[in-house]
C-alpha cells in the first residue's frame, strides 16, 4: 500500500487512506451551522483565538452542519470563579480544584401561599412546609397553605388538612385531626385520632381512632387505647376513656377497661396504693353496680349496710328485740341488755381432764389459729378445738414448772416459762424445748404482733424474737426492780404493763419502748388487752384504765368492781369486754362492757362444779364464741362462758 498526501491544503494526513479523508481548517473565527458546503464529516477546524479552540464537524443534514468542540487551550488558571448558591457551599471557587457541598444548615424562606418558596413536595404533593405562624406540617397533604393557625403541628398524611384558625394543636397520625379547623389545644397520636373533630378544644387522645367520632364543641376529653372513647359523638365532653369505647351522650365520666374475658377486655382489677392507706376528709362507703360503675352512698347515724340474697345492700338501722335496746349515734351503735341484772354471759364449769386429784392452776390460756391451749404449770398441757368438748393432753419434753403466757405467730406456737425457758410448736401438738429467752429467770407473759414475739418478765426484762428460738434482750424503759406482768398487741402497737402502775408502748420492730401515763399511779397493773379500737388495762384495787390511742394518757373508768378486790385478767370477744374479781373463796363475779370507756355492768358468778370447793378464777381468754376461765381447784376445772 502506498502513502499519499491528501486533503485540500498543505497539511498532511498520514496513514491508511480514507474514502473521504478529513480536512484541517485554520480560521480566525469559529465555525457556524452554515459552514456546510465544501466540508466533509470529520473536518477539524482550528479557531485562531486566544486561547485556541478546536472543533470537529460531526453532522451534516439539510444544509445544516453541527460542530463539536474538541479541545481548548484554556489552562486551570483561566477558570472563572464558581459562585455558591442557596444552601450550596463552595470551597476554593477559583480552582484548580473546586469542592461543592450542600450546606450543613439549610435555610429556606417562609412558606408562600403559592408554594413557590419554603415547600418540599413529593410527586407533586405538599410534603413538608411551615405555612402560618410557628406551624410544622410533615406528610402528604399535611396542613394547608391557607390557615392562619399559630403553633400547630401536623405530622402524617392529611393530618390537619382542614386547619383554619385553630391554634396550639399537636396532631400525629395519618388522617388524624383531618377535619379540625378552628379547634385549639388538641393533642392526638395515632391513625384517625380526633378524625372527625372540627371545633372542639383541649382533647387528648392516643390510640387508633381514639375519640374518632366526636365532632363539634367536644372538649376536655381524654382517651387512651384502640378506639378509646369512639362511642362519644355530639357534644360529649370532659370524659376519660381508657381501653373503653365510652357511652354515647355521657359527660364528666371516667370509664376504664371493658368487662369480659375476650381480647381487649378485663375480668379483674388491682390498684396499688389503696390497701392500708389512710383517707382524709369525710369518708363514704364505696359501692359498685353490676356494670362496674363506682359510687358512694351516704347514711344516717347508727345505720349499717345490710345485704340481701340476689339484691342490693341498703343502709338501715338495727331493730330492738326482747331485753335489748339499741342506741344509734354518730359512728356508733350501742346494744344493751334490759334484763335487769346486766348479766350477758352465762358460765358453765368443766373438767377437761381429771388427773388423779392433783392440784392444777391453769396459768396460761390462749386461743389462736383455731386451737385452744391450757397449761396447768406442769410438764404437760391441754389442747382443744372446742372447749366444750374433749381436750387432748400433751406431754412436754421437759419440766420447767410454771408457764405464764402462750402466743401464736409466724406459723409457730410459743409457750413461755417462768424458769427463763420456752417451748415452740408448729401445730400445738409437737413441742421443742428452747432456753434463755430472758437474761434471767422470770417470764410472765408473751405476745405476737407484726411478725415479732415479745416476752416480758421479772425485773423489767423484755426480749424479742421472730422465730421463738433466738431471743434479743431489749431496753424496756421499766424500773429494773419492778416486774412487767403483761404484754399485748393491737392496731400497730405493743403495750407492756406491770408493777408500780408502769405502762410502755412500742411500734415494730419493738426495740424501743416509751413510758406512758397509765392512770394507775403506783397501783399494780395485772393485764392489758386490745379490742374494737380500745385498749383496756386492769389491776389491783379494781382499777380499769381505758384509751383508744395507747400513746395518749390513759383514763381510769368507774366499774362495779370493789376496791378491795383485784382484777387479774381482761379479755375481749363477741363485742364484749370481760374481766372478773374474786368475791369469795368459792366464786368470782364477771364484769362486762360493750364500750369500755362508758358503762360496765356486773355479770353472773363464775363457779366450779362443787360450790363448796375453793375455785378462785385465774386465767381468762376468748376465742371462737367462748370465754375460758381457768380455776384454781384440785380438779383441773375451767369455766366456759357463752354470750346470751
Amino acid at each position: 500500500m502506498s502513502k499519499k498526501r491528501t486533503g485540500l491544503n498543505n497539511l498532511a494526513y498520514m496513514g491508511v487512506e480514507a474514502s473521504t479523508p478529513p480536512q484541517l481548517v485554520v480560521h480566525d473565527r469559529a465555525p457556524t451551522a452554515n459552514d456546510y458546503a465544501g466540508y466533509d464529516l470529520g473536518t477539524i477546524w482550528i479557531y485562531k483565538t486566544t486561547p485556541q479552540v478546536i472543533y470537529m464537524l460531526t453532522s451534516k443534514s439539510h444544509y445544516v452542519s453541527t460542530w463539536l468542540i474538541l479541545a481548548t487551550a484554556i489552562t486551570p488558571s483561566d477558570i472563572t470563579d464558581i459562585i455558591a448558591g442557596d444552601n450550596i457551599d463552595v470551597l476554593n471557587p477559583s480552582g484548580p480544584i473546586v469542592t461543592v457541598n450542600l450546606n450543613k444548615s439549610i435555610s429556606q424562606p417562609a412558606t408562600s401561599a403559592d408554594g413557590s418558596e419554603g415547600l418540599y413536595s413529593i410527586d407533586g404533593n405538599d410534603f413538608m412546609h411551615a405555612y402560618g405562624t410557628n406551624n410544622t406540617f410533615l406528610g402528604s397533604y399535611a396542613g394547608n397553605r391557607t390557615n392562619t393557625s399559630i403553633g400547630s403541628i401536623g405530622i402524617g398524611g392529611n393530618a390537619l388538612l382542614s386547619l383554619t384558625t385553630g391554634q396550639s394543636n399537636t396532631i400525629v397520625g395519618t388522617v388524624a385531626g383531618l377535619y379540625l379547623n378552628s379547634g385549639s389545644s388538641n393533642t392526638a397520636l395515632g391513625f384517625g385520632v380526633l378524625g372527625s373533630l372540627t371545633t372542639g378544644t383541649r382533647n387528648t387522645a392516643i390510640g387508633m381512632q381514639s375519640f374518632g367520632s366526636i365532632t363539634a364543641a367536644n372538649s376536655n376529653n381524654i382517651g387512651l387505647g384502640y378506639r378509646a372513647g369512639y362511642a362519644h359523638t355530639l357534644a360529649d365532653s370532659s370524659n376519660i376513656c381508657i381501653g373503653n369505647l365510652g357511652t354515647l351522650g355521657a359527660n364528666n365520666t371516667i370509664q376504664i377497661g371493658t368487662q369480659g374475658t375476650g381480647a381487649g377486655q378485663q375480668e379483674s382489677c388491682t390498684i396499688a396504693g389503696i390497701y392500708d392507706a389512710a383517707v382524709g376528709a369525710t369518708k363514704h362507703i364505696v359501692e359498685v353496680d353490676s356494670t362496674g360503675k363506682l359510687g358512694a352512698s351516704a347514711s344516717y347515724d347508727g345505720e349499717v349496710l345490710i345485704s340481701a340474697t340476689g339484691g342490693s345492700p341498703v343502709w338501715a338501722t338495727l331493730t330492738e328485740g326482747t331485753n335489748i335496746t339499741i342506741t344509734n349515734a354518730a359512728n356508733s351503735v350501742t346494744i344493751a341488755s334490759t334484763s335487769g341484772d346486766g348479766n350477758v354471759v352465762t358460765w358453765a364449769p368443766k373438767r377437761p381432764v381429771i388427773t388423779g386429784g392433783v392440784f392444777h392452776t391453769y396459768q396460761s390460756a390462749a386461743y389462736e389459729n383455731g386451737l385452744w391451749l391450757l397449761h396447768p404449770g406442769t410438764d404437760y398441757l391441754f389442747t382443744s378445738t372446742d372447749p366444750t368438748q374433749a381436750w387432748t393432753q400433751i406431754v412436754l419434753p421437759s419440766s420447767t414448772g410454771a408457764m405464764f403466757g402462750a402466743s401464736y405467730g409466724n406459723g409457730i406456737w410459743v409457750l413461755g416459762a417462768y424458769s427463763n425457758d420456752c417451748y415452740t410448736s408448729p401445730d400445738g401438738t409437737t413441742w421443742t424445748y428452747q432456753a434463755n429467752i430472758l437474761p434471767v429467770d422470770g417470764a410472765l407473759d408473751i405476745a405476737f404482733g407484726d411478725g415479732v414475739f415479745v416476752v416480758v418478765g421479772n425485773l423489767g426484762q423484755l426480749s424479742t424474737s421472730v422465730d421463738g428460738v433466738t431471743w434479743t434482750p431489749q431496753v424496756s424503759s421499766f424500773d429494773i426492780t419492778k416486774d412487767i406482768n403483761a404484754v399485748a398487741y393491737g392496731n400497730g402497737y405493743m403495750v407492756a404493763a406491770g408493777a408500780n402502775g408502769q405502762l410502755a408502748t412500742s411500734v415494730p420492730p419493738f426495740t424501743s419502748w416509751i413510758q406512758r401515763t397509765s392512770g394507775f399511779g403506783t397501783t399494780e397493773i395485772n393485764d392489758v388487752a386490745f379490742g374494737n379500737g380500745y385498749w383496756v388495762a386492769v389491776g389491783a384495787t379494781g382499777k380499769v384504765s381505758v384509751i383508744q390511742l395507747p400513746t395518749d394518757a390513759w383514763n381510769i373508768v368507774t366499774t362495779p368492781a370493789r376496791p378491795e378486790y383485784d382484777l387479774e385478767f381482761i379479755a375481749y370477744g363477741n363485742n364484749l369486754w370481760t374481766t372478773h374479781f374474786s368475791l369469795s373463796s368459792r366464786y368470782a363475779v364477771a364484769l362486762h362492757a360493750i364500750n369500755p370507756s362508758s358503762t360496765w355492768t356486773q355479770g353472773l358468778r363464775i363457779r366450779g362444779i362443787d360450790n363448796t370447793v375453793a375455785t378462785n378464777p385465774y386465767q381468762l381468754a376468748y376465742g371462737n364464741g367462748y370465754w375460758v376461765c381457768g380455776l384454781s381447784t384440785n380438779f383441773s376445772e375451767i369455766s366456759i362462758g357463752t354470750k346470751i
